[in-house]
């Protein structure tokens, strides 16, 4: 009886442009006119509140409280595109993941096209998240589940940022990492034998062409104990990481199209025990080290900050093959970098200086070694040309 009048539809949208102008001039005003219109109409003031919440301005970051407001906004104005994607991007620093795919699909609902990069991104967390759960667990039957969420997650992911970019849209070089990793997890899901959940729907990777053919292979043959060694059907897998690289490369992402292939080649070095993939992962490692240095300082600390988890698996795989590598480079064998790269766009191995020093210093002869007898027969030319004679 002696509350304020309910605003009508037209104040209500009045109040909202009002503290909404405010967010581009002053956010203080914004944060102390929504705090005022609360209590008459706190449907709108908490879209603004939800906001200054997640933004951490003026009031101190609190996600939690962000998604209650835009919650308590979305009860009244539930087409709200904004609020559901402000939302979703609070769920997903607060890790729930569920209801991050559920807001971001609402966000996309509602006109927010960029929802679909949150989307992308939050499978493949969501999948990360959800197998490394099930590593706790001994029933058999929850893993054979989590490997085929895990795959479909990852396939969702791919798909998404797929259909992103072909609508000619860009991503940033978090995004870009996260594209190349769920290509990456199905590579080496496939070399494990995980191949749950790989049956692959109409339309997936309909824009990876040079694999299409996977998707009747691995839906019909692949099976756990035929899968860790048939590599064929391996190789078909592999080449959607590879492709995504190749994109990374067409958008001027290079170091993180080398990590990415570096990874690749690591991953089949570890699995088959291979010293020539190990060859290969070290020159794009040696390559994807130059290309940061050729970035501007500010993307260079941005990639410094996302490639340097592969360096401790490096060092694992050292440990395992390194002295293999050796062996093979003593006896001239050259990096196989073909299988990485669109047919007739692969680099010769002489591209990346810093690999041609390490080769270098691997078959020079140190200077402290004792005198060898000089030969009159000619110096032996292979794939590194007169390198290692030099």
């Amino acid at each position: 009886m002696f509350g304020k009048k309910k605003m009508s539809e037209e104040e209500s949208e009045a109040l909202f442009n009002e503290i909404n102008a405010l967010t581009v001039s002053d956010m203080n005003a914004a944060y102390q006119r929504a705090s005022e219109a609360y209590n008459q109409n706190p449907e709108v003031a908490a879209f603004f509140l939800g906001y200054c919440c997640y933004i951490g301005n003026p009031v101190k970051a609190d996600q939690a409280a962000a998604i209650q407001y835009f919650k308590q906004h979305l009860s009244r104005y539930p087409g709200r595109g904004a609020a559901w994607i402000y939302m979703a991007v609070c769920q997903e620093n607060q890790k729930d993941y569920f209801e991050a795919l559920e807001s971001y699909k609402k966000a996309q609902q509602y006109g927010m096209e960029n929802g679909a990069i949150g989307y992308a991104r939050v499978s493949y967390l969501l999948g990360i998240a959800l197998s490394q759960e099930v590593a706790k667990t001994l029933n058999l039957k929850d893993r054979v589940d989590s490997i085929g969420q895990f795959n479909n997650l990852m396939r969702t992911c791919i798909a998404k940022y797929n259909e992103w970019l072909q609508k000619g849209n860009s991503l940033n070089v978090f995004d870009w990492r996260i594209f190349g990793q769920a290509g990456l997890a199905l590579y080496i899901k496939i070399l494990a034998g995980d191949v749950e959940g790989m049956e692959m729907e109409d339309g997936f990777i309909r824009n990876f062409t040079s694999v299409s053919a996977m998707i009747n292979m691995v839906s019909q043959s692949a099976r756990i104990a035929a899968a860790r060694e048939d590599e064929e059907q391996q190789d078909l897998v592999r080449q959607i990481p590879i492709e995504i690289c190749a994109q990374m490369d067409q958008a001027g992402e290079y170091a993180l199209a080398e990590y990415t292939r570096a990874w690749v080649c690591l991953e089949q070095a570890a699995y088959r025990h291979s010293a020539m993939a190990y060859m290969s992962a070290k020159w794009h490692l040696l390559r994807m080290e130059e290309r940061i240095g050729e970035a501007d300082a500010g993307a260079r600390a941005d990639l410094l900050s996302i490639t340097g988890d592969i360096y401790a698996e490096f060092e694992k795989q050292d440990r395992k093959l390194g002295g293999f590598l050796r062996s093979e480079l003593l006896d001239n064998k050259a990096p196989e970098l073909e299988k990485d790269y669109p047919d007739g766009c692969a680099p010769v191995v002489e591209d990346c200086e810093k690999f041609m020093d390490f080769a270098a210093d691997i078959c020079t002869p140190r200077a402290s070694a004792p005198a060898q007898e000089t030969s009159t027969a000619p110096k032996k030319k292979g794939l590194f040309g007169n390198l290692f004679g030099r």
